[in-house]
């Protein structure tokens, strides 16, 4: 009985900690940053409107409630000094839960959510990953999409970065070596350099 208590008592935790995760999502992001310390984080409507006085390349991590290695990202890669201070030097930095609900207008087009039964996915996801692709195609967690200045695609990145993984990234598209050389032979030469 004191099992099946104990069992109840957590489903209802892990609900309620569920419901305010998705309440939270990409309309209200965790602006904690007062320092460099820490990731500005955006909405893509706030992005959008930043943009307009100072344009930046974006990264974009799209991520889920529900996946782990976006949490390790976050708790360890993101949480990183030095990875923070570059993004937020380089970049304006967007979560958006791939899963979102909401609407979201991006560039004058307003991206919904697609119901596929047990999970769906928010168009802009698609759009962020596979650019004109035609959808139907999976996305993993976390990936990382990159626009310029003028907020078009670049790239999308799936998995997982350690720090150094995150920082050859960072960098490959911020000194735009993205033009000139796929990542593979970028963090080859680095690989030569040391």
């Amino acid at each position: 009985m004191k099992q099946v208590l104990a069992i109840a008592l957590l489903c209802i935790f892990i609900g309620t900690a569920c419901n305010t995760n998705d309440q939270q999502n990409t309309q209200t992001p965790n602006n904690t940053a007062n320092n460099n310390n820490a990731i500005t984080w955006l909405t893509i409507e706030q992005v959008q409107e930043k943009n307009k006085t100072e344009p930046r390349k974006v990264i974009v991590d799209l991520y889920t409630d529900w996946c782990g290695w976006c949490k390790r990202m976050d708790s360890e890669t993101f949480a990183n000094p030095a990875v923070a201070q570059y993004i937020n030097q380089n970049y304006y930095a967007v979560k958006f839960n791939a899963e979102s609900k909401e609407s979201v207008n991006f560039k004058g087009t307003t991206y919904e959510y697609l119901d596929n039964g047990r999970r769906g996915t928010n168009q802009l996801a698609f759009k962020l990953v596979l650019g004109d692709t035609p959808q139907g195609a999976g996305i993993g967690y976390p990936t990382f999409a990159f626009l310029d200045e003028n907020l078009d695609r670049i790239n999308a990145f799936p998995g997982y970065r350690d720090v150094q993984q995150m920082t050859n990234l960072l960098r490959y598209i911020a000194e735009n070596h993205f033009s000139d050389m796929d990542l593979g032979q970028y963090e080859s030469q680095l690989n030569i350099q040391k």
